[in-house]
């Protein structure tokens, strides 16, 4: 008998670039800050590759995540397939105005 669980997860060294593709959040609590929420979502690697992602990996507050934003993250392979970790939003010049 062979259980998902029984690979480790194999991450990434190297951290890629993107775009999120699509995020869906919901905050249960109403307080904004997603403590007691869930979600997830998808970021578009610059080669084209997409990922799946959970908000928990999100290193910024999910009401900044939005279709579009450029972001950096890594990759582990998961029982469903490869996802995005660590994902952290990357300061364009057009956000500091």
């Amino acid at each position: 008998m062979i259980f998902r669980n029984d690979k480790p997860a194999k991450k990434s060294t190297e951290r890629l670039t993107g775009r999120v593709k699509f995020f869906k959040h919901s905050d249960f609590d109403g307080d904004g800050r997603g403590t007691r929420g869930r979600g997830y979502g998808f970021v578009t690697g610059d080669d084209g590759s997409e990922f799946f992602f959970h908000y928990t990996e999100l290193q910024f507050h999910a009401s900044e995540c939005k279709r579009g934003t450029r972001v950096t993250f890594e990759i582990t392979a998961t029982s469903r397939g490869d996802a995005a970790i660590e994902v952290q939003k990357i300061e364009d010049d057009e956000d500091k105005i």
